[in-house]
């Protein structure tokens, strides 16, 4: 190795260099170069011992990693690997589970919209029929009132010009009979004998009249009862009809209510479980791979479209309420046709009543009375021009 120079040696050389020859000259410039050649083998020197030492502790690391290499890089690739494969054979079977999910609340779906459709045409249907039945019910009743009203109207008449009729001749009879007495006796009276026969004959005019009119009043007697048992008859029938329809409609209801039942527990069972699958996976969504998360964000759409399922299943619920209301409204409809039946038939009783008793009202001839009526005297009966059920028509005889 090399001396170093000195600065005393330097300040040597710089005075002996006043009064060196050039040769000394030359030998300063050599000296500067070793020196300068000099600083850098040293420095060269401490960078090898500095890379010496940094190589031997890089050779001591290696040993120590190329010691764990063999032993842990193969566990911790076969656990990442095992790790990787369950979470993908997670993240499959809840795809998996979704898409079940998904198919079963389209077929919730579908099923209860064609469910709906039936119940809301079953409800047209009952309207239409409970219409229907309204208007035969009022035609029924209209067409009773009318021909019971023009029957009655009929007997009346007829009833009318029997007794006219009858009228006429009592009085014609009357007035021969008086005008021939009056011609054959002298004092201007009847004789007795002549009034009795009088008489008899007109309980004898009267009892034939009673006896038709008794006739014909069982002819509107059955006639009435027929109207009533016809009726009464259909109203019964239709009565039994609608029962069992609506009894229908009530049980196609109760099966419906108890299908969106199954169908909001199953969905509501879905929904949770969703959830609780999505809590336990939704830590791991940010570090798993795009592939992984869209089944995630497609079970969140799932989740999003059972609650709006829920939402659907809760306005049908509502919707079969107002049809059960609009059932029980029909109802109440067709009880009070029942009822209009029912008070047409107790007015055409009441009326039946008012023709028997007009029918059976006594008929008495008074006595004979000396005055002798003419054709221009009042009526022999007075009818009732009314023919309104309960009113009676009063036979009244004229005095003779």
């Amino acid at each position: 190795m090399f001396t170093p120079i000195t600065d005393k040696m330097r300040a040597k050389v710089a005075g002996a260099q006043s009064a060196a020859s050039p040769g000394l000259a030359k030998l300063d410039r050599v000296l500067a170069l070793v020196t300068a050649h000099e600083a850098s083998y040293r420095e060269q020197e401490m960078q090898l011992e500095h890379m010496t030492t940094r190589l031997v502790y890089l050779e001591d690391q290696l040993r120590v990693a190329k010691a764990f290499e063999v032993a842990d890089h193969a566990k911790e690739l076969a656990a990442a690997r095992i790790a990787i494969e369950q979470l993908h054979q997670q993240v499959k079977t809840l795809h998996e589970e979704r898409e079940m999910s998904r198919a079963q609340h389209e077929e919730a779906v579908e099923a209860l919209r064609q469910r709906q459709a039936r119940s809301e045409a079953q409800v047209q249907r009952l309207v239409k029929m409970a219409e229907q039945q309204k208007r035969e019910q009022q035609a029924a009743i209209t067409q009773l009132q009318a021909s019971t009203s023009a029957f009655l109207t009929k007997i009346i008449d007829s009833i009318g010009t029997q007794m006219q009729t009858i009228q006429t001749n009592v009085m014609e009879a009357v007035e021969d009979k008086t005008a021939a007495q009056i011609e054959t006796s002298q004092a201007g009276y009847f004789r007795r004998d002549d009034a009795k026969r009088l008489q008899h004959w007109m309980k004898q005019k009267v009892a034939a009249l009673q006896e038709q009119m008794q006739e014909q009043y069982k002819q509107v007697a059955k006639h009435m009862t027929e109207l009533d048992e016809q009726c009464q008859h259909r109203l019964a029938r239709q009565s039994a009809d609608h029962s069992e329809q609506m009894q229908q409609a009530q049980q196609a209801d109760a099966e419906l209510a108890r299908q969106l039942q199954e169908v909001q527990e199953s969905s509501a069972k879905l929904v949770q479980r969703a959830l609780k699958d999505h809590a336990r996976s939704i830590l791991a969504k940010e570090n798993l791979p795009p592939d992984h998360q869209r089944p995630l964000d497609a079970a969140l759409h799932q989740q999003q479209e059972a609650a709006a399922l829920q939402v659907q299943i809760q306005s049908l619920a509502g919707r079969l309420e107002g049809v059960a209301a609009e059932a029980e409204h029909t109802r109440r409809q067709l009880r009070s046709l029942q009822h209009i039946a029912l008070t047409c038939s107790k007015d055409v009783a009441t009326l039946a009543d008012g023709v028997t008793t007009v029918l059976h009202e006594p008929t008495q001839p008074t006595a004979v009375a000396p005055d002798v009526p003419t054709r221009a005297s009042a009526p022999f009966f007075s009818l009732a021009a009314s023919s309104r059920p309960g009113k009676t028509l009063p036979l009244n005889p004229y005095i003779i």
